[in-house]
């Protein structure tokens, strides 16, 4: 009997190792059997070792059969052991459960984030729509109390589309709809529309199955609206295209070359009626000239998978149209069909040879304009000069290219500017222009424009090439012009008479000169930009029959008229006006003559003729008049009366 005590003893003390070794093992958070093994193990040996471990201590007499040992040994505590680890296993699976739902919610936002878009969720209870990821920052969302980001949200969303899915959101958020499913317009921090794509679903249910929760992700899909958007343009644009191609096209059906469609081009050309081709073969139109085009049409697309401008003969009432073909097989509701375009080259032809007639008034005009081509190559220099380069530079056509072409002709204050431009070119592949003087070979300097471009060739520069072009006589006409001009503006200031400019359309001043500021009293710079009615200088109807009086002609010479200075004293004037161009816009170009002295001294005269006539008048005096060198007397009727003379005109004897 001692020796089951010890015995038991030592299996207590096994038992508590095991305990421990149990406790470890959980604490390592294992599972399966690596966990409940030992669990097994210790819910059997506990019992006995604790009866042990009591029979040991006096408190409990020892067993005396193993039947005892079975009968006596406290089971319950097994069953404490095996309810504490299942306790203990449920609460660890329901922590990694959690920290699983975590994480893959994390990797869930993580990805959605990744392609630009945030989850949400709407509590049908609470009525509050919540948001996560960073996709709504640029909404402003989360600046704001969690309580005001519904609102803030949906006063987000662009009016014709709040407007359109009012009725359908409004289920949604009652749980009326199962799935919700809509593309909408929302307005980001920055002033832009983006277009969010929303997806969810109910993903809670009271026990009577009536909705709690759903969830669901909003996703940026501005992107894939500009790409449809670019799609639909492109197929309309294409569509457009093929509608308005100048040549024939259309597709066929391999099997037996019945026509799908035809463009118009199709149906102008070849004289055929769409509605009367679509469903025919080119045999029966009779669209070949021969039964051999279409074989050769089909052989070169057998041996080559495509036809790339295969000479063809069509026909038209008889009449022959040679041309080429280009082809290529695609598929078309399951079927092999043949997409073509036929070019007509008879046009071609005529084009052709009006592109050579072109091309050679172009070379006509490239020496008529002084224009010469060239080429350079980086590291090499230049390579060719046509003719009129040649020439600019006074060297005979033929010789040899100069090595170093800046150093040699370009005059000193350009050099520097020159090798810049080549540099820019090379290093940006980017076009220049530049006017500047060049060194001819007799040592005289022109002005010339020169203009190059790069040359990009398997996605390298291989060379640069331009034009030259003769502008030294524009060059010097144009300082001839500026000292013209000059002289002119000196003059036009000096010059006594009254002068300006005046713009045709709103007859705004242009400019005045001195003599015209002295007239009326109005400094330049008050009168530019003004109008002679703004300033009441003519009256609205007194410029309006002065333009009229201009007419067609475009000038008009001594007309008079009536100008008030600043002060509001009249001025009479003879004013003259000639249509001109100033500065690229149509304008008066206008003079007076201030005529107020001499209006003043003719009614002085006028006047004293009438007094004197009323004093003649008066006296009952006769005027006459006598031509010495004829002898002739003419007199009034008073005169003619007191002489008895004939009363009808006519001279008298004296």
């Amino acid at each position: 009997m001692p020796d089951m005590v010890l015995a038991g003893s030592v299996l207590g003390t096994w038992a508590a190792v095991l305990a421990a070794g149990v406790l470890r093992q959980a604490c390592r958070q294992r599972t399966g059997p690596a966990l409940w093994l030992p669990v097994a193990g210790l819910a059997l040996v506990l019992p006995l070792a604790t009866l042990a471990w009591l029979a040991y201590l006096g408190h409990q007499p020892a067993p005396a059969s193993a039947g005892d040992w079975l009968a006596q040994a406290p089971w319950g505590l097994s069953t404490a052991v095996l309810f504490a680890c299942t306790a203990l296993e449920l609460a660890r699976s329901r922590s990694r459960a959690q920290a699983a739902l975590k994480r893959r919610e994390q990797k869930l936002l993580l990805a959605m984030e990744s392609v630009d878009g945030g989850r949400w969720e709407w509590n049908l209870r609470s009525r509050r729509l919540s948001f996560e990821g960073e996709f709504y920052a640029q909404f402003g969302i989360y600046t704001l109390p969690e309580a005001d980001r519904q609102a803030h949200w949906e006063s987000r969303r662009h009016p014709e589309d709040a407007a359109r899915m009012r009725d359908y959101l409004r289920r949604a958020m009652d749980g009326l709809e199962e799935h919700y499913d809509a593309e909408f317009r929302m307005l980001d921090d920055h002033g832009a529309w983006r277009w969010v794509m929303a997806r969810g679903r109910v993903a809670e249910r009271d026990a009577q199955g009536h909705p709690l929760r759903l969830i669901g992700m909003d996703m940026d899909v501005t992107a894939r609206r500009a790409t449809e958007e670019a799609l639909r343009v492109s197929e309309a644009k294409y569509t457009t295209i093929y509608n308005t191609l100048p040549d024939p096209a259309g597709i066929t059906r391999v099997s037996d070359g019945r026509y799908i469609e035809v463009n118009p081009a199709f149906t102008k050309v070849l004289g055929r009626q769409r509605d009367a081709t679509v469903g025919h073969t080119s045999t029966e139109l009779g669209i070949w000239a021969t039964s051999d085009e279409r074989v050769r049409l089909l052989d070169a697309l057998r041996r080559d998978g495509q036809v790339t401008r295969l000479p063809l003969v069509a026909q038209r009432d008889g009449v022959r149209i040679p041309g080429l073909m280009s082809a290529r097989s695609v598929l078309i509701d399951g079927e092999d069909c043949l997409v073509f375009v036929f070019q007509d080259m008879t046009e071609e032809q005529r084009t052709h040879d009006e592109l050579l007639a072109l091309n050679g008034l172009l070379q006509q005009a490239g020496r008529l304009a002084r224009l010469g081509a060239w080429e350079d190559v980086p590291r090499k220099g230049l390579v060719y000069w046509s003719d009129v380069c040649y020439d600019i530079h006074g060297l005979p056509s033929g010789a040899p290219l100069p090595r170093n072409y800046i150093d040699t002709h370009v005059a000193p204050p350009w050099r520097d500017t020159m090798r810049a431009k080549f540099r820019e070119c090379i290093r940006h592949r980017t076009e220049w222009s530049v006017e500047m003087q060049i060194i001819r070979a007799d040592g005289r300097q022109v002005w010339v424009r020169a203009r190059g471009e790069p040359v990009i060739e398997g996605g390298r520069l291989t060379r640069i090439r331009g034009v030259m072009q003769d502008i030294d006589e524009s060059k010097r006409a144009e300082e001839r012009l500026r000292q013209s001009e000059e002289r002119f503006s000196r003059i036009f200031q000096l010059v006594y008479q009254p002068m300006g400019l005046s713009r045709r359309s709103d007859g705004q001043y242009k400019v005045v000169n001195p003599a015209w500021e002295a007239l009326l009293g109005i400094p330049h710079d008050e009168a530019v930009g003004r109008t002679a009615i703004e300033m009441g200088i003519f009256s609205p109807e007194a410029r309006a029959q002065m333009i009229e009086a201009v007419g067609q002609t475009g000038h008009l010479s001594g007309y008079e008229v009536v100008l008030r200075a600043r002060d509001g004293s009249p001025r009479t004037v003879l004013q003259s006006m000639r249509a001109v161009e100033f500065d690229g816009e149509p304008c008066w170009l206008f003079s007076v003559q201030d005529i107020s002295d001499r209006k003043r001294d003719e009614e002085r005269v006028r006047e004293r003729e009438e007094l004197l006539s009323l004093t003649v008048s008066a006296a009952a005096l006769g005027l006459w008049d006598w031509d010495l060198q004829t002898g002739l007397v003419t007199g009034d009727t008073r005169w003619r009366a007191m002489r008895g003379a004939p009363m009808q005109e006519g001279p008298c004897n004296r």
